[in-house]
């Protein structure tokens, strides 16, 4: 992967020389690396969680549940958020066991100019990750512990 990324990388620095020499300004949008990095967290954490259903359940139920969470991550500050703010105990539960997405996501803040994140913030991301991973890597090391292999 870092070999292709490597030459993926190289090509598009030499599109961008090429359009330059054609009187078109081109350049890198350096911001999109570590928007990039985030994204590869958030499917580290959705592969952690696919793993962890995976110990105990077929391959069906595994992508609903993976599906599930992943669109219950994406609306879990409008579902939970407001009331977990609000004191709700359940509410900040359910906040802290399903993974927020939109911490992962930047592309709108990219696209409207607004992005002034710094690496500090994709530092406490990967905390982020290493906790939420892990704890989902644990449970599915508990669960598969008793599995029978056959």
């Amino acid at each position: 992967m870092v070999v292709m990324t490597t030459l993926a990388a190289f090509i598009i620095f030499q599109f961008t020389t090429q359009m330059e020499s054609m009187g078109t300004k081109g350049e890198v949008d350096w911001r999109l690396i570590p928007a990039g990095i985030l994204v590869l967290f958030a499917l580290w954490i959705l592969a952690a969680l696919a793993i962890a259903c995976s110990t105990r359940l077929d391959t069906i139920p595994t992508l609903a549940i993976c599906s599930a969470l992943f669109l219950l991550g994406l609306m879990s500050d409008y579902f939970f958020g407001r009331r977990a703010e609000l004191g709700s105990w359940w509410a900040s539960a359910l906040y802290t066991i399903v993974p927020n997405w939109q911490l992962f996501w930047l592309a709108d803040a990219l696209d409207m100019g607004k992005s002034t994140f710094q690496w500090g913030y994709v530092a406490k991301a990967f905390c982020y990750v290493v906790g939420y991973a892990g704890a989902a890597l644990a449970i599915a090391t508990a669960m598969f512990e008793e599995r029978e292999l056959s």
